[in-house]
């Protein structure tokens, strides 16, 4: 937090030396207070960069957030926390919006309290291909324990909403938000103590990879399950995340249940298949070895050498350790 306001406050004496070289600096806006719309990329990396007249941007970091520069393809380590990004690229970023629709900093309090906050989510289907996509870029295993494949800058890492289709250890085992089928959905939970940033970021990159999502969150304040028989998904809902048409959509609990309501009607068939152990229930495997080489494929990679590199277990189940 420390180096983050010394960050602010370099910023600002730069932004005074800027103006007289005619270099415009963006000033960030993390708080929803007063936001309508603005493009994503201003609200997640404002305060830390500024345009010069051909409008490529430059980014004054500091340790705490240059991990997350160094995760964005299209910026280039200059050193000294000093990043760039061409003009070309920055109007790319900047096609994204991110919107408000009524929601106040009171309805975000919830996420001080909520340790893992249940949700639901229902979004209109994809193709096939498409959902194997979503798989081979954001499935956990890569990311844990297959690092030639989720250290790649195309791969995209889930932070609250999982997708945990191939790993054979994991409770529930063959779940996620994204189906092999194409649906996309879940009734799940995020990671422990998730925050705004954390939410409209995660978006963001899914978006950018895969522009043809359109889908609805509805977050609540229940932590994992609701402790009272009589709350209701509709009553614990405070707030809403709509994701289409390269933008987030901030939706407040009024706004947030309405869409949702459309979403499930819309895409919501067979609710049961949402539940995180339905899979696992009946039986059923999304994901099986066959898919699982098939996605290593994808990357140009041997499926048996990099394979070879993680215990059998993770990726074939308990027999396989027998």
């Amino acid at each position: 937090m420390g180096s983050r306001l010394f960050c602010i406050f370099q910023n600002y004496f730069l932004e005074k030396q800027r103006e007289s070289c005619g270099v415009q600096y963006k000033a960030k806006k993390r708080s929803v207070k007063g936001m309508k719309k603005m493009t994503i990329f201003e609200y997640l990396y404002g305060d830390v960069y500024y345009t010069d007249e051909y409008g490529n941007a430059y980014f004054d970091s500091c340790v705490d957030i240059d991990y997350e520069l160094d995760e964005i393809p299209e910026i280039v380590n200059l050193g000294d926390h000093t990043y760039f990004m061409a003009k070309e690229d920055l109007d790319l970023y900047n096609q994204y919006d991110i919107k408000v629709d009524g929601v106040s900093e009171d309805d975000l309090r919830f996420l001080h309290y909520t340790r893992r906050p249940y949700y639901q989510m229902r979004g209109r289907s994809v193709s096939r291909e498409q959902a194997f996509d979503i798989i081979r870029r954001t499935d956990n295993f890569f990311n844990w324990d297959m690092e030639t494949i989720g250290n790649r800058k195309e791969f995209v890492r889930c932070i609250n909403f999982d997708n945990w289709l191939i790993m054979k250890n994991h409770y529930p085992k063959g779940y996620g938000w994204i189906h092999a089928d194409g649906t996309v959905g879940a009734n799940a939970i995020t990671q422990k103590w998730p925050t705004m940033i954390e939410l409209v970021t995660e978006w963001f990159y899914k978006l950018k990879s895969f522009p043809y999502l359109d889908l609805v969150i509805g977050i609540t304040n229940w932590d994992e399950i609701s402790w009272d028989e009589d709350d209701t998904f509709e009553k614990a809902i405070q707030m809403g995340i709509y994701v289409h048409d390269k933008c987030i959509e901030l939706l407040n609990k009024q706004n947030a249940w309405a869409k949702y309501q459309e979403y499930d009607e819309k895409y919501g068939a067979d609710p049961e298949r949402f539940e995180t152990d339905y899979y696992q229930k009946n039986g059923i495997v999304q994901v099986d070895e066959a898919y699982l080489r098939k996605c290593i494929e994808s990357y140009g990679l041997d499926p048996d050498e990099e394979l070879s590199k993680v215990r059998p277990y993770i990726w074939k189940g308990e027999e396989s350790s027998k």
